[in-house]
């Protein structure tokens, strides 16, 4: 149902009129068949009102969807290093030198020395791949306004930010393993560790752009599809009566 619109001259509903734009004015002009007094339609404060709170609400839902989307893949990155730290650093006291060294080539200490030793260091380096490849999509799609090496710079030093507070680094942790020690302070192979991991997810995450740009370009093209239909339909309103 039409919003009632009355002429100021005689009173006569003006509603069921299409009020086209003004040439020169551009306002939504009514003539009154009755008096010929012209009117102009406006929108009422209470319509005004509403777009802006929606248009508020749709901006802290795309906040809120950002933030949910930090934690997710801070969660989906650090949670396997950390376990991955865990195991070297604590279960099988090597250094980062000396783990990568005997990795390689296939020759594990006694004290590491075990068959499911790849199996254990493979989930968690296939879940931080995934990862980081699901990251560079993100920051290509969510965050494509920015540059690559601003979005990359960025979650590194969130990333650095993430692994100096104690109780997230503890329930990061806690995604992979209970019954852990907690220490406190960092050791000098787990501040260089974790720098190695931020750096590495960054680089990591350029796998991911592509993906990241295919699901903006469809976005866009949707969006400009949506876009040209609500045109069409405000143009047929506005075209005045044969």
């Amino acid at each position: 149902m039409a919003r009632s619109h009355v002429c100021s001259g005689c009173g006569n509903e003006l509603a069921t009129l299409r009020a086209p734009p003004d040439p020169i004015y551009k306002l939504h002009l009514v003539i009154c068949p009755r008096c010929e007094r012209p009117s102009v339609r406006t929108r009422a404060s209470v319509e005004l009102g509403f777009r802006r709170v929606k248009r508020a609400a749709r901006s802290w839902l795309a906040l809120l969807a950002q933030a949910i989307m930090l934690a997710l893949f801070l969660t989906a990155i650090m949670a396997p290093y950390l376990r991955i730290e865990d195991l070297i650093l604590r279960d099988w006291r090597l250094g980062w030198g000396e783990a990568i060294r005997a990795i390689t080539s296939g020759t594990l200490t006694d004290e590491t020395r075990d068959a499911d030793a790849m199996a254990m260091l493979g989930v968690p380096v296939g879940i931080f791949v995934a990862g980081a490849v699901g990251l560079g999509a993100w920051l290509r799609f969510g965050l494509g306004h920015w540059k690559l090496p601003v979005s990359h710079g960025v979650w590194i030093i969130v990333v650095l930010s993430f692994l100096t507070v104690p109780p997230l680094v503890e329930l990061a942790r806690s995604q992979f393993i209970t019954g852990h020690v907690r220490i406190d302070g960092l050791a000098a192979d787990e501040r260089v560790g974790r720098l190695a991991a931020a750096c590495a997810s960054a680089l990591v995450a350029i796998a991911g752009t592509p993906l990241g740009r295919m699901l903006d370009q469809t976005w866009k093209r949707q969006r400009a599809r949506l876009l040209a239909k609500r045109r069409r339909k405000i143009r047929e309103l506005r075209r005045p009566p044969a």
